[in-house]
């Protein structure tokens, strides 16, 4: 088919001076069960725009389709168990935390988020973290069923490096690397031993047991 300008007639939601060389604002795509092609963009800390296309296996049209969180940032999408379909996202900035929200349609409607990881979350009794940002990657299980998720503390505020004897760079103050699971049908979360984790995970319980 023709290529087709996705942006057209979405620019109003879209921040201009980003939209063309901000590699946050990047689509992810997918596909429903139906074979209706959907695309996201536009993600940083916002809503981005939901499109799916009019008719299955086809570019040709499309139509805007339900926002599925009022902040997303790193969306990456998943086919689950039961031809489901979830979505693990950031909600708001450095700081914020992160979620998953399921869809029974393919896409076409989502549930509210499911809160998983929040190190800076109340009581903040753990090593920094009240400025204790992170970064998440993810995968299913074979059965659809569990969503691993591996995942560093990022430090949001200059923090003196006992072992480079400096304060590093934004970029460099990075560490640790955690891992837990959730068990999808049930919502619950375990580390790599099976020991069940509270939700959200806060940065002492990280610490301690991920």
């Amino acid at each position: 088919t023709e290529p087709v300008d996705l942006l057209s007639g979405y620019e109003s939601d879209l921040d201009p001076k980003r939209v063309l060389n901000d590699h946050h604002y990047a689509p992810v795509i997918w596909t429903d069960n139906m074979g209706h092609l959907h695309v996201l963009y536009g993600c940083h800390r916002t809503p981005g725009v939901h499109l799916i296309s009019k008719r299955p296996g086809d570019s040709s049209e499309w139509r805007r389709g339900m926002d599925i969180a009022e902040s997303i940032s790193y969306p990456k999408l998943h086919r689950i168990y039961d031809g489901k379909t979830l979505m693990y996202s950031r909600y708001s900035g450095h700081l914020g935390f992160w979620q998953y929200h399921i869809s029974n349609d393919g896409g076409h409607t989502w549930e509210n988020g499911r809160e998983l990881i929040n190190l800076t979350a109340a009581p903040q009794d753990g090593a920094h973290a009240a400025y204790a940002g992170s970064y998440n990657t993810t995968a299913i299980s074979a059965d659809g069923k569990r969503l691993h998720v591996a995942f560093i503390w990022k430090v949001e505020k200059p923090v003196f490096n006992t072992r480079y004897q400096a304060y590093l760079n934004d970029h460099a103050q990075l560490y640790n690397l955690y891992y837990l699971y959730a068990d999808l049908p049930s919502g619950e979360a375990f580390n790599i031993d099976g020991e069940p984790l509270k939700l959200p995970l806060r940065k002492p319980t990280a610490d301690k047991k991920c």
